[in-house]
C-alpha cells in the first residue's frame, strides 16, 4: 500500500490565524508552498525543497531550451 500526503506548514504569513480550522485555511486560503509531500509512498518535497531532483541542472536545461524556442 502507498501513501499520498502533502504537509503545509501553518506558521507562514499566508496562513496566519488558521489554528482554529485549518482545512478551511487551505480550501479559503493561499497555502503556498508545500513543506513535506509524499507521492506513491516517496518523498518528493522535503522542507519545501525538491527531494531527488538537481534542480539548478533542471533550470539550466529548461532555460536552454526556453532559448532554443525564440531563436
Amino acid at each position: 500500500m502507498m501513501a499520498d500526503l502533502a504537509v503545509f506548514d501553518l506558521n507562514k504569513i499566508g496562513l496566519a490565524g488558521a489554528g482554529h480550522d485549518p482545512v478551511a485555511s487551505l480550501v479559503f486560503c493561499n497555502p503556498g508552498q508545500v513543506a513535506y509531500s509524499i507521492i506513491n509512498g516517496n518523498v518528493r518535497v522535503r522542507n519545501g525543497q525538491l527531494a531527488g531532483i538537481e534542480l539548478p541542472a533542471v533550470l539550466l536545461q529548461h532555460n536552454q531550451l526556453a532559448r532554443k524556442l525564440v531563436s
